[in-house]
């Protein structure tokens, strides 16, 4: 016998575990394809259903075809390698006992009305229908996807130090001597433009002095 854990066994739980969501879909799938063939044989030789017909089909799968189909398996005897098993499943073909019942069968009847709302009828149909992929793998894509891998956090970059470069005394020198040379020769402009000034300003005071004696004679 399986070994159950909290959610498998609790009375109150309406859902399937999420680890039976994929095979749980699947066997909907399973269930819903073979009520539609043999309904399209019996009333149209195959031929597409009438919108009437194939909602009653999902109906009635719903209600009442998934009762005591489904449930769980203790693999080679492992109570804790539980298995989903039921028509259409591949554990449906091992050995092992199923346990199922009233709990299983209501989360399997829930998970069957949850695809009918989310996919839609008319989808679930055209799905069945399209001979291209078969309706478990085309209606239960979000149950069986596989989970997306963690990425792993990149170890921060290691930053090495760079190496100072060692000033050379004689290019430093060499800077100092044309910074000295540039000072001199702007001083020497500024002495020059000096000069000039006190020169201006002696001819100015000599012509002002000379206009002073012109008035006062």
């Amino acid at each position: 016998m399986p070994e159950w854990d909290d959610e498998e066994e609790s009375t109150f739980n309406k859902d399937l575990p999420e680890k039976f969501k994929c095979d749980g879909c699947r066997g909907v799938a399973h269930m819903l394809t073979k009520s539609f063939v043999q309904r399209e044989a019996e009333l149209t030789n195959g031929g597409a259903l009438p919108e009437s017909e194939f909602f009653h089909e999902i109906e009635v799968t719903c209600d009442e075809r998934l009762k005591g189909k489904f449930g769980v398996k203790a693999r080679n005897k492992n109570p804790k390698d539980k298995v989903f098993s039921g028509p259409g499943l591949k554990a449906m073909d091992l050995d092992d006992a199923q346990f199922g019942g009233l709990y299983w069968d209501r989360r399997m009847n829930k998970m069957c009305l949850e695809l009918a709302d989310s996919v839609g009828e008319e989808e679930i149909y055209a799905m069945h229908r399209d001979p291209s992929t078969p309706l478990a793998k085309a209606m239960c894509k979000r149950q069986c996807a596989k989970p997306k891998p963690v990425k792993k956090a990149k170890a921060p970059k290691k930053h090495t130090p760079k190496e100072t470069t060692k000033s050379n005394p004689t290019s430093s020198k060499q800077s100092s001597s044309s910074e000295l040379m540039a000072l001199r020769k702007q001083n020497a402009e500024l002495k020059k433009q000096l000069a000039s000034c006190k020169k201006e300003r002696g001819a100015l005071k000599k012509s002002l002095s000379d206009m002073i004696d012109i008035m006062d004679k």
